[in-house]
This record gives C-alpha cells, sequence and structure tokens, in this order.
C-alpha cells in the first residue's frame, strides 16, 4: 500500500520527509527544518488521511480511514499507518507502524524513509522497501546552503536468487541540477541520465513562483521523490511551470498547476487531493 502512495497515496505520499543529523553534524542556523510551514494540516483525500501532532507541534502520525463491515464487531475508524522519528529536533524516519516484513531486523524493518543532514540541509534520502535500501538521493550545496545537484541510486541485488537478503550495490542512475532566482527559487530544472539507454529521459523545466512563504514543502515532503527539489526547496510556493526540451526536443509541456484559497498564501487544492488545514 505504500507504493501505491507515489501513483495515488505515494503520489502524495511518499510525503513525509525524514530528517536525520548525523553524530557530529547538526544543520546550520540559517537551515529551516523541511516540515516547518506556518499552517498544521488536518486530513487530505476526502478524510480518509488525517494527522497528529505533538505536544511541541512537530508531526507525530499519519492515520488511514478504517471502514469495517456492520456486524464484523470492530469499529470504523482511524488507524495509524505512519509514525515520525525525530533526532537534534529534525523529523529523521518516517516509520511504517506495522512490521510489513518479519524476516527484516531492528528500525529497518519499519523504515520508509530516512534522512540523514550535513551542515547545510539534506545530504542523503534513503528509501526503503520489504526492510533494505531500494534507491536513494545525494545533494550537493553551494555557499548559500542551497542544493545545487543530486545524483539518484538505486540498490540492485548483486545475485538475484538471494531476494530479499543478498547484498545491494548502488548504482548512479540520473542526475539533477538546479538553478536559483534572486528569491531562492529553483527556476529551472536539468535531468540528465547516467545510464545509457536508447529512451534517455534527459529534460529542461522552468518553474514559476508566487510571493508567499513556502507552504508546499510539507505537502511534497509526504510524497518526496526525484522531482520534489523545487517544490520543497524553493522559498516560495511554486505554482506553475513547464518541460522547455524533453529527449533533446523543444516541445514545452506544462506542469501542473497549484491552487491556493483567496490569501493566495495558503494551499487550499494539491493535484487532485482535497486538504484541510489548521491555520489558527
Amino acid at each position: 500500500m505504500m507504493k501505491t502512495l507515489y501513483s495515488c497515496i505515494t503520489a502524495f505520499m511518499l510525503f513525509l520527509v525524514t530528517v536525520s543529523c548525523k553524530k557530529g553534524q547538526v544543520p546550520s542556523q540559517q537551515f529551516v527544518d523541511i516540515i516547518s510551514t506556518p499552517c498544521k494540516l488536518k486530513s487530505y483525500n476526502g478524510n480518509r488521511y488525517t494527522l497528529e501532532y505533538a505536544a511541541d507541534n512537530k508531526l507525530d502520525k499519519l492515520n488511514e480511514a478504517v471502514f469495517n463491515i456492520p456486524g464484523s464487531g470492530s469499529p470504523s475508524g482511524y488507524r495509524p499507518i505512519w509514525r515520525f522519528q525525530y533526532e537534534n529536533g529534525y523529523l529523521r524516519r518516517i516509520l511504517n507502524e506495522l512490521k510489513d516484513y518479519p524476516e527484516a531486523a531492528g528500525e529497518e524493518a519499519y523504515t520508509r524513509i530516512k534522512f540523514d543532514y550535513g551542515p547545510q540541509g539534506i545530504e542523503k534520502v534513503y528509501f526503503y522497501t520489504t526492510g533494505y535500501v531500494d534507491y536513494r538521493f545525494d545533494y550537493t550545496y553551494d555557499n548559500f546552503d542551497r542544493p545545487t545537484s543530486m545524483i539518484h541510486y538505486t540498490y540492485s541485488l548483486d545475485d538475484p536468487n538471494q531476494y530479499p537478503h543478498g547484498s545491494r550495490t548502488p548504482k548512479a542512475v540520473f542526475k539533477y541540477q538546479y538553478e536559483y532566482d534572486k528569491n531562492g527559487n529553483i527556476v529551472r530544472e536539468y535531468g540528465t541520465s547516467l545510464v545509457p539507454s536508447e529512451n534517455h529521459w534527459d529534460y529542461v523545466a522552468s518553474f514559476n513562483y508566487d510571493n508567499s512563504a513556502n507552504s508546499i514543502k510539507l505537502l511534497e515532503t509526504f510524497r518526496f521523490s526525484s522531482r520534489s527539489a523545487p517544490w520543497i526547496f524553493s522559498a516560495n510556493n511554486l505554482v506553475d511551470g513547464e518541460y522547455l526540451f524533453f529527449n533533446d526536443s523543444p516541445v514545452p509541456k506544462e506542469i501542473s498547476p497549484t491552487l491556493f484559497d483567496s490569501e493566495k498564501n495558503i494551499i487550499n487544492t494539491y493535484s487532485t487531493y482535497g486538504l484541510k488545514w489548521d491555520c489558527n
């Protein structure tokens, strides 16, 4: 079900960015927690999912609606499916509430996403399936503490016959590079395939933003993906954009716009998911 969320709930829920601080490496004062936004997200997707916050206003749990058959003796309601773990004040992991893979040991058996931080911010993001790393993103920064590039690695079994316990070797498959405007927004993204193939996916994308503080990043954190940088690392809210070139062809393609409420600073609708906010 977790994988359904990138098309469905992964499309919306590879969503909560889990932040980690390596030992001896704490983000600088300029670094702002990736999930820090003016408002709390209460629910989305027609109340199918709700979020709980701890006393310190940090995200604590993601709950899913459960509808049981009448007469089954089990009440309908919400059950937690994800938990959020913090270290040094930053989100470290997004954890499955239930251990889906009994054969996997320790905390890795519950981990969905894990984040490593350095002095400038997020350095590595790990994505897990079956208790093992499936792929990761490695970020590099400029002197202004802004991510300027990212390498996407996949982890393949060295011996497929040893699934799922065999050793895995990471392989760099794609590179992303970012350009910023004077406001601190990613306005160009360059994608380059690192694997020779007839069907490469090189592209150049352009993005436009509003003038309000970035609140999109909370949502995009849940669905964190290789294309999340403009939504997460920019200072303002991304409102629309387009692919200028795709596979060396100058064929513009619009990027789905983000819709806002009448205040123009709080997200009202994101993709096709209904959202409810608490901004009190």
